[in-house]
């Protein structure tokens, strides 16, 4: 009875204390029997007659439940309150989590502002870490009570969940139920006041900047699946973590400068723009060669100013209404980015309706995207929807502008990205070698504008080696190359960068030193990390004394798996402290529309992690990090490798389906590949470097990524040298064909469902589709049908995806293209920072042929290999052609002997299509001479 009554007061916030007139202890110090025996009776007289009244008040609720309507119930309980609260001085504040059909702010900013405030006497903590995100959230558990100061005033606030009946309009007798979570804010009614224009307001404040300091930068791109649906589902965002700066920017002092002061002067001027009657903006032009470093910038700007990047690609919008919609779905305080502006779309303008004239299809076949409503996009009424944004457009030419585009109030500052300076080249020595004068630097610095190379090949001479001195030396001879190019094409002289400015609680708990910290499963609609990452780390540290244990495997997965069955603990020891973990299982019932009679079980799961309150945040710093990192690595050394591929049926809307996996089980390794060992080398020592640099490419600004060009023959081992990169690396690849692929909206949404640690394959690039890049006007106006027939994958969308800004949505990740034919391609692809390693696989060479026969025969000599090395030089035969010779029989010499035939007949063919060819290329001769001749004698 005791116990109960302390719960009570407990539970209704009463003193527990009793008045001064009845002591605690009802007798004297020194001990009189009668006296005690008095009291004992009075004592038990009043519990007596306590629980009499309980059972009373239990008895009248029970017959009220059963005889009384429910609304005459809640009448008479609300007129009980009502009665009782006026004699309370206690005002309680409902702050609900849904404001109608959406999100209360002042909820949210409650649970970032509340999460500061727990104090060290809590003991039910929750924690998680959603996957894409970077920081462990702390949040308080429910019905825990946090108490808050503020102005001299005691704040107390409880987070409060109950479980709900919705209506189900499907089966009205099986509702759903649905958990619905308030705030309970209580305080002095004089105090109300200041709470409402002080208290939540400051509240209000602080949740954004802890929001803003603790945030993790996104990108967006637009799913035009979605843009006839909610505006909230226009945008999909993936995590934006380029490391570039301002201080690693390579371009000039004076210009990056002037950025970043005008930068700072624009986010401290929003009073200023109101009271000059303008929308709270700015526009930047970015203009010049690729590799200048514009998508650099931009990511720099981001990182400086904590702002959010919508990528817009106009491709991909239809009309100007699509435009508006998506500007509605764009946040303030974010940048918006258009790249290649003049070469993303065609806009009808001011003289469409003569264009249409002339050719009656055009308006058919281009979009209608116009100019009129880009430039109320950026600069008109829809401009005004949204604060503290930055407008962006790059372009390559910014002379195929339409001047309207480009005046102030638009793109308020012009950047011009120009070829690396001295200024550039010793910010990049700095960043890549860790060195602020050598003795070189005098002569590279005289060769750098003569060269006009971009910072972007400076930086990729300088990533090549570790060596100060070869490095520069390196680029010394790279320089002179450049320099001697040209002069002999005898090009331009590239100005210098210019700037124009333009929410039940045990009463004992109070008392305890342990802290317990729930970590559930699931972290709203997504998967909780640090669940996940306990889930792995817990199973290597199983004692031998456990009683039960999990064991599965997949069926398409190579290893056995062990975790923790339910409410099994494992204590585990970090740093010299205990921690104790429990498995909490639990069933709770989900509707079944197909049979609301047997409702669905689910079971809900969560980790509890019990420690001493003293050390909760080494746990938050250190410990929980560690079990991070630690299931990062065991997951890695048990992997099955996959490859994937995407649906090109249709492209789903959840990202997670984007890719179908199949695991990857080939056997190629660098030891067995047949290829030039000098070759082979560099491209092992090259992935052991990239792979040991993460803070090196954090340190330079550039995305964590590397990009091999594969080309030469077929059959001369591009693929299995991809097996063996994902084979040495434990990589998943991912294979990624463009022919499927109808935009560059949803190019990015591949990009998105990648995984980290991957490699992106795109073979055969010269024939696998057509780009819609610069010339694509031209195109079209040859053939009509050029606009049905292909995909609106563009070069500029390609360009980007590889090594613009959603190159940086993802970690250490390796993009291969191969082709057959270099030649073909577009050079903007080949550059340095998109296709770094440039991988000439050629035909099967001597040394290829000896690991060949090692391979398949056993056998590392034979008084053959001297005649087979010499034939094999001029048949020009693939690893592929004599791996299929030799895998023929099981005998050496009989082996070798076909081999031998087969090489001879290969060589005798190769002189007959070489003689051949000479013939025809003399016949050729001889008839354009003799037309020569004929048109004389004519003339």
């Amino acid at each position: 009875m005791f116990l109960l009554l302390l719960l009570y007061l407990n539970k209704h916030k009463l003193p527990l204390s009793l008045p001064r007139q009845i002591p605690l202890f009802p007798f004297p110090m020194a001990f009189d029997p009668s006296f005690a025996e008095s009291n004992i009776s009075n004592a038990k007289a009043i519990l007596t007659a306590a629980a009499s009244f309980a059972a009373t008040a239990v008895l009248v609720r029970s017959i009220a439940n059963d005889l009384l309507p429910s609304e005459f119930r809640e009448y008479f309980y609300d007129g009980v309150r009502n009665i009782f609260s006026r004699f309370s001085s206690q005002l309680t504040m409902v702050i609900d989590e849904m404001d109608g059909l959406g999100p209360n702010q002042i909820y949210e900013a409650a649970e970032t502002y509340l999460a500061t405030k727990i104090s060290p006497s809590t003991t039910r903590l929750k924690v998680s870490k959603p996957e894409k995100e970077d920081n462990i959230t702390t949040a308080v558990e429910r019905n825990e009570e946090v108490i808050d100061t503020f102005n001299g005033v005691k704040f107390h606030w409880v987070l409060i969940c109950e479980q709900v009946q919705r209506e189900n309009f499907h089966n009205p007798r099986s509702p759903y139920r649905s958990v619905v979570r308030s705030f309970e804010l209580c305080f002095h009614k004089k105090h109300r006041e200041m709470v409402l224009k002080s208290y939540l307001p400051h509240i209000l404040q602080q949740a954004k900047e802890l929001k803003q300091q603790t945030k993790t930068l996104k990108i967006y791109t637009f799913d035009y699946q979605n843009m006839y649906g909610s505006i909230s589902d226009l945008w999909i965002p993936t995590n934006l973590d380029h490391p570039s700066t301002f201080e690693k920017l390579a371009m000039d002092s004076e210009i990056k400068h002037f950025i970043l002061n005008d930068l700072e002067r624009f986010v401290k001027r929003k009073e200023y723009y109101r009271k000059v009657g303008k929308a709270w903006k700015r526009g930047y032009l970015l203009y010049g060669p690729p590799g200048t470093g514009k998508s650099s910038l931009i990511a720099a700007m981001a990182n400086y100013l904590k702002f959010d990047v919508y990528d817009l690609e106009l491709t991909g919008v239809e009309c100007n209404s699509d435009l508006r919609k998506l500007l509605m779905g764009i946040a303030n305080r974010s940048i918006l980015v258009v790249e290649d502006i003049d070469c993303s779309v065609e806009f009808q303008d001011r003289d469409s309706e003569k264009d249409e004239e002339e050719d009656p299809s055009t308006s058919r076949r281009r979009r209608l995207v116009t100019l009129s409503g880009l430039l109320n996009f950026i600069d008109g009424l829809w401009s005004s929807c949204g604060d503290e944004r930055i407008i962006i457009f790059t372009t390559n030419h910014k002379e195929k502008l339409d001047p309207a585009l480009l005046r102030p109030g638009r793109m308020d500052v012009h950047v011009h990205m120009s070829y690396c300076t001295p200024c550039g080249f010793r910010v990049l020595a700095s960043n890549y070698l860790g060195i602020e004068n050598h003795t070189l630097f005098g002569e590279i610095e005289e060769l750098i504008p003569g060269a006009k190379v971009t910072p972007a090949e400076v930086a990729e001479e300088l990533l090549k080696g570790d060596e100060s001195d070869k490095s520069l030396r390196d680029l010394i001879e790279f320089l002179n190359v450049k320099t001697r190019e040209n002069e002999e094409a005898g090009g331009k002289e590239e100005k210098e960068g210019t700037v124009v400015s333009t929410e039940n609680r045990d009463i004992f708990t109070r008392f305890s030193s342990q802290l317990t910290m729930i970590i559930d499963e699931r972290d709203g609609l997504g998967r909780n990390q640090i669940y996940d990452s306990a889930d792995a780390y817990l199973a290597t540290k199983i004692t031998p004394s456990t009683h039960r244990l999990k064991v599965t495997k997949p069926e398409k997965e190579d290893n056995i798996t062990t975790t923790m069955e339910s409410n099994q603990q494992i204590t585990d020891t970090f740093n010299g402290v205990q921690f104790h973990w429990v498995l909490v299982c639990s069933q709770i019932e989900r509707q079944n529309i197909h049979n609301p009679r047997l409702p669905f079980l689910f079971s809900v799961r969560s980790f509890e992690l019990r420690f001493h309150k003293k050390h909760r945040e080494m746990v938050l710093k250190s410990y929980l990090p560690h079990i991070l990192h630690q299931a990062k690595d065991l997951k890695q050394q048990t992997k099955t490798l996959k490859i994937y591929t995407f649906d090109f049926r249709h492209m789903p809307r959840n990202i997670s389906n984007l890719w179908i996996p199949a695991n990857l089980d080939h056997p190629a390794t660098f030891e067995k590949l047949a290829m030039d060992s000098e070759i082979k080398d560099f491209i092992f020592r090259d992935l052991e470097r990239f792979v040991k640099r993460k803070e090196y490419y954090r340190k330079v600004g550039k995305a964590w990524k590397r990009g091999y060009l594969l080309y030469g023959p077929p059959g001369t081992g591009k693929s299995s040298l991809i097996a063996a990169m994902a084979n040495y690396l434990r990589f998943d690849v991912y294979d990624l064909e463009l022919t499927e692929i109808r935009c560059n909206s949803d190019l990015r949404k591949l990009l998105i469902g990648m995984g980290n640690r991957s490699i992106l394959v795109v073979e055969d690039i010269d024939c696998s589709i057509q780009f819609r890049g610069r010339e694509s006007e031209s195109a079209e106006e040859e053939n009509p049908s050029f606009m049905r027939r292909t995909s609106q994958v563009t070069l500029s969308g390609l360009l980007n995806f590889i090594d613009g800004l959603w190159s940086s949505c993802g970690d250490e990740r390796i993009i291969i293209f191969t082709t057959n034919r270099k030649e073909k391609l577009d050079e903007a692809l080949l550059r340095p920072g998109r296709m770094d390693v440039h991988v000439h696989m050629s035909y099967c060479s001597p040394c290829g042929f000896r690991l060949l026969a090692s391979n398949y025969l056993g056998i590392e000599n034979h008084e053959l290999f001297g005649e087979i090395e010499e034939l094999i030089l001029k048949a020009k035969v693939t690893p592929a052609e004599v791996a299929e010779q030799l895998l023929k029989g099981d005998d050496g010499d009989k082996a070798l002997s076909e081999l031998m035939e087969f090489l001879e007949d290969k060589k005798r063919r190769n002189e007959e299509e070489w003689k051949a060819k000479i013939d025809e290329s003399e016949m050729e001769a001889r008839e354009k001479k003799e037309r020569k001749e004929e048109n004389g004698i004519a003339a």
